[in-house]
């Protein structure tokens, strides 16, 4: 959508989008070798998320299981917590950790959490741009063969403007994922569902999946970075 020279935000950029490759990669890892482990209680996911939300006295949440992989999510507007089937019905330390960590996000919306209620406020947004970026790429595009700068220049804008408000989406979204990570965690050792020596294998579990918020960040960033720094060149 631009032109400029090879530089430094050129290289950081993609070595982010590497990272992301690299950290998605170790986040199925760990989930595939603690999914190998069953926890010392015998519960499955489902089970473990009922019985924490009912000791934090949180009512009228549906935990249903859902198809995929790693597409567990908590839906704080129809209330459900969905779990991937693996974590539904799985009885290993892969699936507490990821139950937990919903069951976070669940206790974040009970308890009003500021971070949440502003990324709720903007899913619907930046779901719909993401529909639109599309057609903003394709004109570019279009523009650049046809050479119309100035519109080809307002559809760059209009990208910069939708990277930015990503960026401001991916930012409010990061402390929400740490703070269920964290939750998670405490909720898992303070229940008993998970000795001190396995404390460690969830933290690592947990930490991974946040760092894959992270490594999006990171390319978002770093891809406003380079767009803007190649405008001045």
């Amino acid at each position: 959508m631009y032109d400029y020279d090879i530089g430094i935000f050129d290289i950081l950029f993609w070595g982010a989008i590497l990272a992301t490759f690299v950290v998605q990669i170790m986040v199925h890892s760990t989930y595939k070798k603690y999914a190998k482990i069953d926890n010392m209680l015998g519960l499955t996911g489902e089970q473990v998320a009922r019985q924490i939300l009912e000791s934090k006295g949180i009512e009228g949440i549906n935990i249903i299981p859902i198809e995929g992989e790693l597409t567990d999510c908590y839906d704080p507007k129809k209330k459900e917590l969905r779990l991937s089937q693996g974590v539904f019905e799985g009885k290993s330390l892969s699936a507490l950790g990821i139950a937990a960590h919903e069951v976070g996000h669940a206790c974040q919306d009970a308890e009003n959490y500021g971070m949440l209620k502003l990324r709720n406020a903007t899913a619907g947004g930046i779901m719909f741009a993401d529909k639109l970026i599309w057609v903003v790429i394709i004109t570019n595009i279009i523009c650049a063969v046809l050479h119309m700068y100035a519109i080809g220049l307002i559809t760059l804008f209009l990208f910069l403007a939708y990277l930015c408000f990503l960026l401001f989406f991916q930012l409010i979204t990061l402390p929400c994922e740490f703070d269920a990570s964290k939750r998670a965690e405490t909720m898992l050792f303070n229940c008993g569902f998970v000795a001190e020596s396995e404390r460690k294998k969830i933290h690592d579990l947990l930490f991974a999946a946040a760092m894959t918020y992270v490594a999006a960040t990171a390319v978002t960033l770093l891809n406003i970075l380079r767009i803007v720094v190649g405008r001045r060149r």
